[in-house]
């Protein structure tokens, strides 16, 4: 499976919980995933198996475990992604470890359907007060006790270990990344914090995020300089397209549009000009 790499959970919102209807491309992450079918059905396909379930069920789905979603028409389901980035050093005893039954009727788990059925209310639900985002998180910390309960077996794919390794090593990289994007990042330094020689950690790299350490940094620019070009559309801000690009890490804008329309297809200015179609 051709899965592309997602970036960690991180920041003021270390998880992602949302109720959708529409299937996802191959990909894979550092956090676990749990699809709980409220309406219709999904097939979720693995490097190795393919489970479908219906209303009621649930699917888990392990760290670094290749996936993709195909769903039912009138279907929904609700989507949660937790990790490191919400459960500290303790979530890696999910690590290295694979559910026995990856598909789970939530009629043979009481506290699972509850929970998971309060978390669904959650979203559909919830207001704008700090008290509603501590309820979520006690949620999730319910969850995780729930899935740490959970029947495993020792990991068998000796491909899938050495992913998760690499890619333990990799959080702090992944993260310096998302945090100083906008300054000057030379690949022996993302090395060094790797704890990895400089040959060895691009091809590490690589292996984990299906991209060099080049690319996944640029590609984390520009997907910086759309949020702002965005933004810029929605407010009316005279800020120049080389602002934006000095903003995110290009400090020439040739560079800066060379780079742009290699990720996207498109210029900075047809970028901004086009989110300011779309809001018209």
């Amino acid at each position: 499976m051709n899965a592309f790499y997602q970036s960690p959970l991180e920041g003021r919102h270390p998880y992602h919980v949302s109720i959708g209807g529409s299937g996802f491309g191959a990909h894979w992450h550092s956090e676990l995933e749990i699809l709980s079918v409220l309406e219709g059905g999904i097939r979720v396909a693995t490097d190795d198996a393919v489970f479908e379930a219906g209303t009621g069920e649930a699917v888990l789905v392990g760290a670094a475990v290749p996936h993709e979603i195909e769903s039912l028409p009138e279907t929904a389901y609700l989507v949660i992604e937790a990790g490191a980035a919400l459960l500290g050093e303790d979530y890696y005893a999910f690590w290295g470890r694979r559910f026995l039954s990856p598909r789970l009727a939530l009629g043979e788990c009481p506290r699972l359907r509850e929970t998971l059925g309060a978390i669904a209310g959650w979203v559909r639900g919830h207001g704008e007060a700090p008290a509603c985002e501590w309820e979520l998180r006690a949620l999730l910390f319910r969850l995780a006790a729930i899935l740490a309960e959970l029947p495993y077996a020792a990991e068998d794919s000796g491909v899938r270990e050495r992913r998760l390794q690499s890619l333990r090593r990799m959080q702090s990289v992944l993260t310096a990344v998302a945090e100083r994007y906008a300054e000057p990042f030379p690949v022996r330094e993302a090395a060094a914090l790797s704890g990895y020689e400089e040959k060895s950690f691009c091809r590490s790299f690589r292996e984990v995020t299906g991209r060099t350490f080049h690319r996944y940094l640029n590609e984390t620019r520009v997907a910086a300089a759309k949020r702002l070009l965005s933004e810029d559309a929605v407010s009316g801000s005279a800020r120049t397209v080389a602002a934006i690009g000095e903003a995110v890490g290009f400090p020439e804008p040739k560079t800066f549009s060379r780079v742009f329309l290699a990720v996207t297809g498109k210029t900075p200015a047809a970028y901004r000009a086009s989110s300011v179609s779309e809001k018209d």
